[in-house]
């Protein structure tokens, strides 16, 4: 099945990005407030499902990937391994001192174009960062016998919350971020069947040798919030790196001063209609104020390369139903880009 599906790709999935989804390196600020704004949030999208969230001199990364096999590399299920050289150039594009100091990378889930370059990234570029994750994150990067496992943490079911209940804050070291895991899912890539099912429940010996050895595992969205001292929040960030269905738009119920609405919505355009009413139902139940969209180039290709879409994305259909649901309030940054929030 991932055979046909990458012959066909190869044959129609070059095209450029589509002016509907309005790519911008430098997309223009954004103002959250009317009045007397404060603070910057600047969002660096490195491209997948990868961003430098920055409030001041603080940042957290979700899980950067920039080494890109071809389809026939994954369909084939050839040897896949993290290009050091290649995340080194990327990376230098980023403020490095900043990345130094990054307490937390998180992992939505552990497939490879989210997981495979993490390591290389812990060790060489973020040096204090731990990173989170499902168990199946932690299981398969035991593999790495270079990173010290005791830098990886699995959030476990007690602390990931859903619209049922809420999960556990996570405060990392320099007091302005803290995040939630939520319980998410993952789109089907063809036919209903999601790419790389399954999960680890033991650590690895070594790193899976193909693409589809980086399992699934156990998906998680998070709750970024950017807080004051006595960590009340001032910004509201959702990250996505899955597009999924309906069921999963609403928050997990919070109280008191944790109480706040979604400030920043960033979501998945690829396969964003293998799943229904996404991202509309989405941006109708959180009332984002910015919709930032991700995750939407074609990843099977040099990260060097200009940028194009997803192989069968269909950019037109989710413009329209970013228009619909979210009319002047999404932006789409290409690669490298840099998005400044002011509020």
């Amino acid at each position: 099945m991932y055979g046909v599906f990458a012959l066909c790709a190869l044959l129609i999935g070059c095209s450029p990005p589509r002016a509907v989804l309005r790519t911008a390196t430098r997309p223009a600020p954004v103002a959250l407030c009317e009045a007397r704004c404060g603070d910057t949030l600047e969002l660096t999208y490195l491209g997948v499902g990868g961003f430098v969230v920055r409030s001041g001199e603080q940042a957290l990364l979700t899980a950067p990937n920039f080494t890109h096999p071809d389809l026939l590399t994954i369909a084939f299920r050839l040897p896949v391994r993290s290009d050091s050289a290649m995340v080194a150039r990327r990376l230098a594009l980023v403020d490095t001192a900043l990345l130094r100091t990054v307490p937390a990378i998180l992992v939505g889930h552990a497939h490879y174009d989210h997981l495979l370059d993490v390591p290389v990234v812990a060790r060489h570029w973020a040096p204090d960062a731990v990173i989170y994750g499902g168990p199946t994150v932690k299981h398969t990067l035991a593999g790495d016998r270079a990173l010290d496992t005791a830098r990886v943490r699995a959030l476990v079911d007690a602390e990931v919350g859903d619209r049922f209940h809420a999960g556990r804050w996570v405060y990392p070291a320099g007091g302005r971020f803290r995040f939630m895991a939520v319980r998410s899912d993952h789109a089907p890539v063809v036919a209903g069947v999601r790419f790389a099912q399954g999960r680890y429940t033991r650590d690895l010996e070594r790193l899976p040798r193909s693409a589809v050895g980086y399992r699934l595992g156990e998906p998680y969205a998070y709750l970024i919030d950017v807080i004051a001292p006595d960590t009340t929040p001032l910004l509201r960030i959702l990250y996505h790196d899955a597009a999924v269905g309906p069921e999963r738009a609403a928050l997990p119920p919070l109280a008191g001063r944790d109480r706040r609405d979604v400030d920043l919505f960033i979501l998945t355009a690829g396969n964003f209609d293998a799943v229904p009413d996404y991202p509309t139902a989405h941006i109708a139940a959180l009332h984002p104020r910015l919709t930032v969209v991700a995750h939407w180039e074609n990843f099977f290709r040099s990260p060097e390369h200009r940028p194009r879409l997803i192989p069968f994305l269909r950019a037109r259909a989710l413009a329209k139903r970013l228009d619909r649901a979210a009319p002047g309030s999404w932006v789409t940054p290409e690669p490298m880009g840099v998005l400044r929030v002011v509020y």
